[in-house]
């Protein structure tokens, strides 16, 4: 069974957002012949997040810049474009000295240095198809492939293995073989993959935390829209789940992320999406797991859109 409706609901998901900002743009922004009424326009448009899409952050264009990635700051440069654009025409060069303010959206980078854990991490990317990976037939030869990338990380004396989201396609807690060979792993390594998880009837995407013959489980906070769950009337979310989703219901969302204690340093755990989401980031935590399943979106620009967004 195939749990995400993904590659069937990409293009066309995809393509209703981009009639939805196409129209915004034209119809919207484009009525203002004025350049400040349209950079207060376009500042607005980024508030708008239909479906709870999130994604539409223009001002990730200066992030391997001088210029800040704050909202207040892209404010600052749209409104310098716009001052300029309106000297030009009004022939007012003295107007255009006002664009020397482009100058307090500058970020001057901080000297510090990052702080990392005091762990050896090994980080395992594996390349399994879609196509394939939830089939039945293949799942013993993909769970071997996961015990093998954590032997490796082992034999590499690592201190923690990180694996992908749903690297383990299927109920890892109802699984009670594969469930206690990561568990006799994890007396020799702090291990951290991605799995789905389902109680009480209901079903979560799920990353597994294995330490010392144990485990903890930390349940997604943010779900995609039209990927985990449908934001849409319960009628309308059931008739889709039954076309693309093979009768599987939405997943269940978590209240609150979950922290990780490995080898005494604290790791938030997040789960593709949510990794792009400011709620991730809150409170008393220094480091966060992120860990993704971007293979549904080869071939696409969604990997890099996904990790500036997390810078």
């Amino acid at each position: 069974m195939q749990y995400y409706g993904f590659p069937y609901l990409i293009p066309f998901v995809s393509l209703i957002f981009a009639i939805f900002y196409g129209l915004l743009f034209k119809y919207i922004l484009g009525f203002f012949q004025n350049p400040f009424y349209r950079a207060v326009t376009f500042i607005l448009i980024t508030f708008i997040e239909p479906f709870d899409f999130n994604w539409f952050k223009p001002q990730i264009i200066f992030i391997n810049s001088y210029f800040g990635t704050e909202l207040w700051q892209f404010a600052i440069i749209l409104f310098t474009v716009a001052n300029f654009i309106f000297a030009k025409e009004s022939k007012n060069w003295k107007v255009a000295l006002l664009s020397l303010f482009i100058i307090f959206a500058i970020h001057l980078p901080k000297t510090d240095k990052n702080s990392y854990p005091n762990l050896k991490v090994e980080v395992v990317e594996t390349k399994v198809k879609q196509s394939e990976k939830w089939l039945k037939r293949n799942e013993e030869t993909i769970v071997e492939m996961n015990l093998n990338k954590i032997k490796q990380a082992i034999e590499n004396n690592a201190s923690l293995v990180i694996l992908p989201e749903s690297t383990f396609p299927l109920f890892l807690n109802h699984r009670q073989k594969y469930l206690n060979q990561v568990k006799e792993l994890s007396k020799k390594i702090a291990i951290v993959t991605g799995a789905l998880y389902s109680k009480n009837g209901n079903y979560y995407n799920a990353s597994y935390f294995f330490q010392n013959g144990k485990y903890q489980i930390a349940k997604k906070v943010i779900l995609v829209p039209f990927g985990e769950y449908i934001p849409l009337p319960k009628f309308v979310a059931n008739w889709i789940n039954q076309i693309f989703f093979d009768g599987v219901k939405d997943f269940t969302p978590a209240t609150k992320p979950t922290d990780f204690n490995i080898k005494n340093e604290k790791f938030r755990n997040a789960i593709c999406w949510e990794a792009t989401c400011p709620e991730i980031y809150e409170g008393d935590v220094n480091y966060v797991i992120a860990m993704s399943n971007n293979a549904w979106f080869a071939p696409s620009i969604e990997p890099t859109l996904q990790k500036l967004l997390i810078r």
